[in-house]
């Protein structure tokens, strides 16, 4: 805000000088007289060229005086490029209150054209004049800055340039007007265009002259509708120093992160309110609340800019989350995920197909990854997820030097702990991407808690992957991911309404028996998988039942995103003269096609005479490792 104060101030000045040039002339001479004298003043004053091309006059005490592309040249270390070029400059002045402490001007227009702010090294500013310029183009006491009654400015192009950071940004002036009138509020309305979103701002405050004059805080107000739409209404010092409740609202938090130029998840709609304090380059937004969708969320978070990167850092929390709200965190539209909250329907029959695309297209913002850093806290009480309810979230996330890591995360959910970290790397040309995952002791039962067939589940799910890819969006990642890992079911049951879902015929195919209503007992059931080039590679997949065994082996092609998977029932004693018909599924993951029969069986060890087995015996020594409780 101070640098927003500053550059008003600077460009005002520039122009004061320029109207006082010619307010000093006019009333004496032709246009074209008046011209090179106020080209010479304004010069001489801005320690700068000043050209103006044509100067019109209309004479008394009331003068109107035009100038036609009036060009104010940047110091020599800024560049060739003009600090301002307009096309039409035009100004109404009170000659009347020349001899007043403040000029009084009833109208000033600016139409089409350009202005440059420039940064350079040790805290160059290309709208300051020299020492002596600046002599000459401040007023004597501070109450004589003009009196504009109406302002209007429009097709200006206001262009930001840092020289030591190359950074550049424009804002296009569709149109301001409004009025710094002394003795009144300050009121002015702009529409503006900056990065290709229009914007729309209305600002009220005290009359001007108490932020020049006076030593306490400036009371206003500010309006804006546009990419993310705000209300302010606090007060501002002399400094530039903020302390306003602000209101903030939009379609995505991620639109934030456009404006401050740091990465921020899709979100679904937002509403946030909270006190923003400011000092130099440093806003805090302290103790804010709201939504996001149907997710609370509060905390206190705090922009620096004193680098030349930003950095977000900040605590936020939730007490109540619904699931599709996170769904930006992995890239993905909150949209396309629906909670049995908003369908009616029970989880079980919810249609999670809305997409062909497991895996968001969206581009990985690779140069806000490389141009920012953050260091944010996130804790969830409770998550409304489509079958369950998690019990808790924890994440720290942290960006320094292209690199995102997330770690640790924690997720409590149905009596359990998923854990690890996931990281997201975009220091070279095409970004990486890992996760790391442990999962340990989650109930079955407590995971379908909201399901008509909770109460018929059993046994605890654990297991453990990794996986890494390179891609500039998630379904590259995933199509180039390797790694591998283990899920592992145990002591288990299986609600009979599930195997009534899945097909009699099926069931019966794969050997298993069914008892009525009946949950089916399931000992073990488990997967191992390796990950090559995108492709799942499910070495050893296994389901056993108290009299009999189902085996699987098969692919997962993530690039197509299709499937390959042949599935067999066994008799526990391990017969061969008891195979039944095998199961294949092929085709696309989120619709597969189910086969029964016509594939040579799949081959197998011998693992025992039992009837019953174990899961180390099923699949193997890397069942000690994923058993274990994750540190």
């Amino acid at each position: 805000m101070h640098v927003i104060l500053k550059i008003l101030a600077g460009v005002t000045a520039a122009i004061l000088v320029i109207v006082t040039g010619l307010a000093a002339f006019v009333y004496f001479a032709t246009g074209e007289q008046v011209r090179p004298l106020a080209q010479g003043f304004a010069s001489a004053a801005l320690g700068r060229k000043v050209t103006i091309d044509r100067l019109t006059i209309n004479k008394g005490w009331i003068t109107d005086i035009t100038a036609s592309h009036l060009v104010i040249a940047n110091p020599d270390w800024a560049g060739d490029k003009p600090m301002a070029e307009i096309e039409r400059f035009a100004v109404t002045l009170d000659l009347s209150s020349l001899l007043d402490p403040q000029l009084r001007i009833p109208r000033l227009e600016l139409e089409n054209g350009t202005i440059d702010i420039a940064y350079g090294a040790d805290d160059r500013v290309n709208w300051q004049s020299a020492e002596t310029a600046g002599e000459l183009a401040a007023p004597e006491e501070r109450q004589e800055m003009p009196a504009i009654e109406n302002l209007a400015i429009t097709g200006i192009d206001v262009t930001y340039r840092n020289l030591e950071t190359a950074a550049s940004e424009t804002v296009a002036i569709t149109g301001i007007e409004g009025t710094l009138e002394k003795g009144k509020n300050v009121r002015l309305s702009a529409d503006l265009d900056w990065r290709e979103h229009d914007a729309r701002l209305q600002f009220n405050g005290e009359q001007f002259e108490t932020l020049i004059n006076e030593d306490r805080p400036y009371n206003f107000t500010l309006y804006g509708d546009g990419l993310v739409n705000f209300a302010v209404d606090g007060t501002a010092t002399k400094s530039g120093n903020l302390d306003i409740l602000l209101e903030l609202n939009g379609e995505s938090l991620a639109d934030i992160g456009r404006i401050i130029d740091v990465p921020l998840p899709t979100t679904a709609n937002f509403s946030l309110k909270g006190q923003l304090l400011t000092a130099e380059d440093r806003y805090t937004l302290q103790d804010f609340s709201g939504t996001v969708g149907r997710s609370d969320l509060s905390g206190t978070a705090t922009l620096e800019l004193t680098r030349d990167i930003p950095k977000l850092t900040g605590d936020l929390y939730s007490n109540r989350v619904d699931f599709k709200d996170l769904a930006g965190l992995i890239g993905n539209d909150p949209d396309s995920f629906a909670t049995t909250a908003e369908t009616g329907e029970t989880a079980e029959t919810v249609d999670d197909n809305t997409s062909p695309n497991l895996f968001s297209n969206a581009a990985i913002p690779t140069d806000r990854l490389r141009d920012a850093e953050l260091d944010l806290s996130y804790n969830a009480r409770e998550i409304i997820a489509p079958t369950s309810r998690v019990e808790e979230l924890s994440i720290t996330a942290k960006l320094a030097d292209g690199r995102l890591l997330v770690r640790p995360f924690m997720i409590g959910i149905a009596k359990g702990v998923i854990s690890g970290e996931i990281a997201v790397n975009a220091r070279e040309a095409t970004p990486s991407a890992d996760i790391d995952v442990a999962l340990s002791d989650i109930s079955m039962r407590d995971f379908f808690t909201d399901t008509d067939f909770a109460q018929e589940m059993g046994g605890t799910l654990s297991g453990a992957l990794y996986l890494i890819g390179t891609g500039n969006t998630p379904n590259q990642i995933a199509a180039t991911a390797e790694g591998g890992g283990q899920l592992i079911i145990r002591d288990g049951k299986i609600s009979a309404l599930i195997v009534e879902a899945v097909g009699l015929d099926v069931v019966e195919s794969l050997g298993v028996l069914l008892m009525g209503d009946v949950p089916l007992p399931m000992p073990c059931a488990g997967l191992n998988f390796t990950a090559d080039h995108g492709s799942i590679d499910i070495e050893k997949m296994m389901l056993s039942t108290d009299d009999s065994l189902v085996v699987g082996k098969g692919s997962v092609d993530l690039a197509q995103q299709t499937l390959d998977i042949q599935v067999e029932g066994r008799a526990s004693d391990f017969s061969l003269l008891d195979i039944s018909a095998p199961i294949n599924l092929t085709g696309p993951i989120n619709d597969p096609n189910i086969g029964i029969g016509g594939e040579s069986p799949l081959e197998m060890e011998h693992i025992g005479e039992d009837t019953k087995v174990s899961c180390q015996q099923i699949l193997g020594e890397r069942h000690n490792q994923v058993a274990e409780t994750p540190d």
